[in-house]
């Protein structure tokens, strides 16, 4: 029984190590990295893991009249996801009515799913990116940024009348 910890100890060790030096960027977050600068947006780019490497981009649209609408790409090993804030809910908002709203923004939209994160008191939208690879990830992951962005900037003033 010894042993056969000792092996199993040893494996998952080795199996660590040999993680830990195929380590680098992610080649999702790669492909945006190096797609984003030829969208003509203004566009940051974080470490939120810790690894030395790029993995959350930020794009900020902006339409030259004041409005400005950031989109976020969290990337993953093989998957991604994509965040836009629609808005903050007013304190004073009836619960019954932010469903309701976040009902309307879902059955509309085809780009995300809106939910209400009560933590942050915002409605956001997300979209997972499953099976996502190749070079072309960052064309693919900056579509459906602009998308939810678009959605944000054709409803929002809406959304906050409604319940903001």
């Amino acid at each position: 029984m010894k042993k056969l910890l000792c092996l199993l100890v040893c494996a998952l060790l080795t199996l660590g190590a040999c993680a830990l030096a195929e380590g680098g960027q992610l080649p999702l977050a790669a492909s945006l990295e190096a797609y984003l600068p030829s969208v003509g947006h203004p566009f940051t780019a974080s470490d939120e893991d810790g690894d030395g490497y790029n993995d959350t981009f930020m794009i900020s649209f902006d339409d030259g009249q004041g409005t400005t609408i950031e989109a976020w790409c969290q990337c993953f090993d093989g998957i991604a996801r994509v965040v836009c804030d629609m808005g903050a809910v007013g304190a004073d908002a009836d619960a019954a009515t932010v469903c309701q709203v976040v009902n309307l923004l879902n059955a509309n939209s085809d780009s995300c799913r809106w939910w209400f994160d009560e933590e942050a008191g915002v409605v956001r939208g997300t979209q997972e990116i499953y099976d996502a690879v190749g070079d072309d990830f960052g064309a693919y992951a900056f579509y459906y940024m602009n998308n939810i962005a678009m959605d944000v900037y054709y409803t929002q003033a809406e959304f906050l009348a409604l319940v903001g």
